[in-house]
């Protein structure tokens, strides 16, 4: 049986040169990801 993966990576642009990868995750695990997730990782990205 042949089974498809798909997975989402969730990333923000910082500038024409810096990428920043939030999050990659299955879509078979976790359908959406929501707003707050993301501000969430975020935030944890650029605490202090």
């Amino acid at each position: 049986m042949l089974y498809e993966l798909s997975f989402r990576l969730i990333y923000q642009v910082d500038s024409p040169t810096s990428i920043l990868l939030l999050t990659i995750y299955s879509k078979f695990d976790q359908e959406d990801i929501s707003e707050k997730e993301i501000i969430d990782i975020i935030n944890y990205f650029y605490r202090d």
